[in-house]
């Protein structure tokens, strides 16, 4: 047995619930306790930084368990709960060639205070942001310090703002 085995974890970290791997007591189904060519013993690659641009191979570790499906689409009926309407929001926050945001920027890897591990707060420069999630029904909110605060419901999109259109310009150059 692994010396952080799933009590240790829940009681000590005070986590009431684990991600699966260590619920079950299987920590080598993400490190090699003996060493490996990955970072803090993995088995397989997982970004390091919070933004990374996407790629299959930067998340190979999820992949061993979770679909690929989960962050293919930016729209999906079935890939992902994280979504408002079909608009697929883990296909917005993760796959972004330039500053794609990592898993662990809104998730807790071992375990945490809610079943699907989003964390409390977010590391932000030198600052530790809160999330402020609220699970509901069909969806949720948060409202960090990242951006202003948003709704998503699976069921009932949120409403987009309208696009503003620019006032038109008169002969002097004045918009008043």
């Amino acid at each position: 047995n692994c010396a952080w085995s799933s009590d240790v974890c829940s009681s000590d970290l005070g986590m009431t619930f684990l991600h699966g791997p260590i619920q079950e007591g299987r920590c080598t189904a993400c490190h090699r306790p003996h060493g490996g060519t990955e970072r803090k013993l993995l088995n397989a690659s997982f970004p390091a930084a919070p933004y990374v641009p996407y790629t299959d191979k930067a998340y190979e570790l999820c992949f061993n368990c979770h679909q690929r499906d989960l962050l293919q689409y930016p729209d999906t009926s079935f890939a992902t709960g994280f979504r408002d309407g079909e608009r697929n929001l883990h296909f917005l926050h993760v796959n972004n060639a330039q500053k794609g945001r990592s898993c662990r920027l809104c998730h807790t890897l071992h375990g945490g205070g809610n079943d699907r591990l989003i964390a409390d707060s977010v590391p932000f420069g030198s600052w530790t942001l809160p999330l402020k999630f609220v699970r509901t029904e069909d969806g949720g909110s948060c409202a960090p310090g990242c951006h202003k605060p948003v709704t998503y419901d699976r069921k009932n999109p949120a409403r987009r703002p309208a696009t503003a259109t620019p006032s038109p310009t008169r002969a002097n150059g004045r918009n008043d």
